[in-house]
């Protein structure tokens, strides 16, 4: 399993837009890490960010 996924797996693995994903990203609400200009997301830092924002 991979351990990263990039924009375009994340906005595939939850189901929403990639103006979403960076807007969450811009507004630091979700997980991230930057490599360059390349945005990166932890599987399980994103688990566990759904998980603690589950209403």
């Amino acid at each position: 399993m991979n351990e990263y996924m990039d924009v375009e797996q994340l906005k595939d693995y939850l189901m929403v837009s990639k103006g979403l994903i960076y807007k969450l990203v811009k507004t630091n609400q979700i997980p991230h890490r930057r490599i360059g200009s390349r945005i990166i997301f932890k599987k399980t830092e994103v688990n566990n960010w759904l998980d603690r924002s589950e209403h």
